[in-house]
Order: structure tokens, then sequence, then C-alpha cells
């Protein structure tokens, strides 16, 4: 009987080598490496974040003497006693000083981290926009955060009145007394000083660190050190409290995702902190 079709044993393929291009065809170029989470790295982010705040304060610096020296010709006061008349009028020159050196300090950061974006980053406006985290925050998180900001405020008020440690520093007295208007120095204090700190630390100096391993702890630890750190105006237990605030503000960024979150949470303590001023002192004279 004769075997069927299916019995037969299976012909294999013949054994053929892959075919390789042709002559005139280049072969493919392998694909671009992927583009960085972030528009620089940690330690070019740490230096312009530096750099930025030297020349922010060396401008600060010269306005505020420049301001007083223009105030001290006007009233006829000899050289030898500006220095005095800077004092009398710190509060003042500081304010204004501060609002003239913002915009410079906000075009060096974002123009600095641009420059770093462009060599790694097909768009580099668009590696500066998520580094900085410039997208709207959320009603939500914005809310929760400012509950455990407002709470952590009223849990630092009572631990300081449990040691007896005064109301309000004797620097925030000296500007009440030498701030000339409430206005302006609310424009300093609830704007000004909030775009430049948030500006430098949580969105330049903390989204630099994300992509590392345990990126985020480190990330928020040195920001919150950092901005603790320039406030040299406070004694150590204020420094302190900073540093745990900026704990909170870094954590509000990396949740939110959005830098407004905690540009919105500083304006908002620092409005907090004017208005008890002003009601302990009075209106600024």
């Amino acid at each position: 009987m004769a075997r069927s079709r299916a019995s037969l044993p299976a012909v294999s393929e013949p054994f053929s080598l892959p075919a390789s291009p042709p002559a005139d065809e280049p072969a493919a170029e392998p694909p671009p490496p992927p583009e960085p989470a972030t528009a620089a790295g940690p330690l070019a982010s740490l230096l312009l974040a530096i750099g930025a705040l030297v020349a922010f304060s060396l401008l600060q610096t010269v306005a505020m003497l420049g301001l007083v020296a223009i105030d001290a010709s006007r009233q006829g006061v000899p050289v030898e006693s500006l220095m005095t008349h800077l004092t009398a009028n710190m509060g003042w020159s500081f304010s204004v000083a501060t609002l003239l050196a913002t915009p410079p300090l906000v075009v060096l950061a974002i123009g600095g981290l641009y420059l770093l974006a462009r060599r790694n980053h097909a768009n580099p406006a668009t590696a500066v926009r998520r580094h900085l985290g410039l997208g709207r925050p959320h009603l939500l998180p914005l809310l929760l955060w400012a509950l455990v900001t407002t709470g952590y405020v009223y849990l630092f008020g009572w631990l300081g009145q449990l040691l007896d440690r005064p109301p309000l520093p004797q620097f925030m007295i000296d500007f009440h007394a030498t701030a000339g208007s409430a206005w302006l120095l609310g424009a300093a204090v609830v704007i000004g000083a909030p775009v430049v700190e948030e500006l430098l630390f949580r969105g330049v100096v903390l989204p630099g660190f994300v992509p590392l391993r345990h990126g985020r702890l480190v990330g928020v630890l040195l920001s919150a050190f950092l901005w603790a750190g320039i406030h040299l105006q406070y004694d150590l237990f204020d420094m302190s409290a900073i540093f745990v605030l900026g704990l909170i503000f870094g954590a509000a960024r990396l949740h939110d995702r959005s830098l407004w979150t905690p540009f919105l949470l500083h304006a908002l303590f620092n409005l907090a902190a004017l208005a008890q001023l002003l009601d302990a002192l009075g209106p600024i004279p």
C-alpha cells in the first residue's frame, strides 16, 4: 500500500547566509540616544543656581548702595554719614533693590538653563519648561499642601512660645521702622523673594538631582539646606524651621510637578508673616 502524503518526511530548507545590503545602499544608522529627563544634570544645575544667586546678591547690594547714595545726595547728607543713612533706610532700600534685581535674576537663571539644555535636547525650550515645572498647579494638591504648611507654621509658633522666644526677629522690627511703605515691602517680600528663591532652589537645583538614584530625596534635602543657609538674618532655631519648611515646599514641588505650587505656598507664608508684623507693630511709618 502506498504511503499517504502526510507521512512523508519533511524536506528542510537549504542553509543560506543572510543577505547583505547592496554596496550602493548605506547601512542603517543606530537610533540616537534618548534625551536626558532634565535640562541639566545635578552639578550643572547646582553651579548655575549658585552663580545666579551670587550675581543677584551683588546686583542687589549695588542697587541698595546706589539708591541710598542718591537719596543722601538729595538730602545733603555728607559722604562720611552714608552708612548711617543706609541703616536708617535699610527696609526701603532693600525692598527697591530686591524688586530691581529680580528680573535680571530670572533672565539669568532661565537663560543659563536654556544654554545647558541646548547640548543634549532637540527642543531646549521644552526641556527648560519641563525642568522648571512651569505647568499650572492643580487645585486639590495646592490646598493639601497649604493645609500642611499652615499646620507646620502653627506648630512652629507654639514651639517658639514654649521656648519663650521673641515673637518677631529684630531685623523684622528694623525693617518695619525703615521700610517707608507697606506696599513696597510687601511687593519685595511676597513677590520678589519667592520668585528668586523658588526659581533657584525648587526650580533649578531640585529637578537636576531627580534622575539620580535616590535623587528625589537628595534634591529635596539639598535645596532645603541651601535655602535655609541663605537666611543668615535668622538665628539657628529659625534657620532650622526654614529648613523643614523647605522640605515641605520641595515635596510639594515633586508631588504636583509644578513650580507654581511652592511659589504660591512661599508667597502665602511671607504674606502671613507680613500681616503678623503689621498687626504687632502697627502701620509702617
